[in-house]
């Protein structure tokens, strides 16, 4: 599984040696990829919308696939995850001074989505009370990763079904990966 900067490689945005000294200033001065690359001027806003699209401000979420949480695998069903690039991340509680509630995290392929935002609280609704959501933005080749070893749909399924029904964002990685 790529990391975000093997992925800013692959899309010649940065070398490795310009990963390399991202990662070491990013942990001597505790602050996260993209701000560490900011700082130290390897990284600037056009390249960042060019490679994440206007959205890249949103948290990145690395997905592993060892450790989804699987109790939130249910949450929703898998024409929406595939429609809307859309997974949803896990649920907790959220606790403030007036604040109560499920908090539920979400990873989609285009957190811009407002349309995949309505449809997954909506449906996630269903099995848990929440009352609060947040986005991450999600790499289309982790999300990948995550439907073949959660539910179990590969590529190769995937590429077989009508890219109408799949979220843009993932019908073009399928497209670019043929």
């Amino acid at each position: 599984m790529k990391r975000i900067g093997e992925f800013l490689v692959e899309k010649k945005v940065l070398s490795p040696l310009q990963v390399e000294q991202i990662l070491e200033y990013g942990k001597r001065e505790n602050v996260r990829f993209g701000e560490a690359g900011v700082k130290l001027g390897l990284l600037d806003e056009e390249a960042l919308v060019r490679v994440f699209g206007k959205n890249y401000r949103v948290d990145f979420f690395h997905l592993d696939s060892r450790y989804f949480p699987k109790q939130t695998s249910g949450y929703l069903k898998l024409e929406t995850i595939l429609r809307f690039g859309v997974i949803p991340l896990g649920s907790g509680n959220e606790r403030g001074f007036f604040k109560r509630g499920k908090i539920l995290n979400l990873g989609l392929l285009d957190p811009g989505r407002m349309d995949a935002i309505e449809t997954a609280v909506s449906e996630a609704r269903a099995h848990e009370e929440i009352t609060n959501h947040r986005e991450f933005l999600v790499l289309a080749d982790q999300f990948l990763d995550i439907l073949q070893t959660v539910y179990g749909v590969n590529a190769s399924d995937l590429a077989k079904r009508d890219p109408g029904q799949l979220d843009p964002t993932l019908a073009m990685f399928l497209e670019e990966r043929v």
